[in-house]
């Protein structure tokens, strides 16, 4: 085997072993064992730095233990790695929105709306931030669009 082949190849069990761990930091979150959630984030971290959901569900440990600053840098690296990742953008756009950042709440917001048009509470989401902002007119369009969304998931039965 060349040294390219070996190189990948442990590449590829890193990342999987960091998945692995990772899945185990979410499920002591859910437990609500922060000390054992953080630490197979960092084990999953340190096996494969560039595990973007990773960094996304330490970010959101963090932010369960008040730890703000590093939790914000936490999304904004899961970000980095992955533009896409939904879950990064709404617990980052979320965030931004609850220390009064509503400008930059609404772009990440706003990009989630992209990804996934059909999801109401983004859609309530993105116009509380543009309600904040003071535009009023685009928040009761985004929460015409969420209230036409719900409306199709629920039918109401008569």
């Amino acid at each position: 085997m060349s040294s390219s082949n070996k190189t990948t190849g442990s590449k590829t069990r890193n990342s999987v072993r960091a998945c692995s761990l990772r899945e185990v930091a979410t499920a002591y979150a859910l437990s609500e064992e922060t000390g054992q959630a953080e630490d197979y984030y960092r084990r999953a971290l340190a096996k494969d730095p560039l595990l973007a959901g990773a960094h996304a569900g330490m970010g959101a440990l963090l932010e369960s233990t008040k730890r703000l600053e590093q939790a914000e840098r936490s999304y904004r690296r899961a970000l980095e790695i992955d533009p896409d990742l939904l879950t990064a953008q709404q617990l980052l756009a979320e965030l931004l929105l609850r220390r009064g950042e509503a400008a930059e709440a609404a772009e990440w917001f706003r990009r989630s709306v992209v990804l996934n048009p059909a999801n109401a509470l983004l859609r309530r989401n993105l116009a509380h931030a543009l309600q904040r902002l003071g535009n009023v007119e685009e928040a009761e369009a985004e929460l015409d669009q969420a209230r036409q969304i719900e409306a199709r998931e629920n039918p109401r039965t008569k």
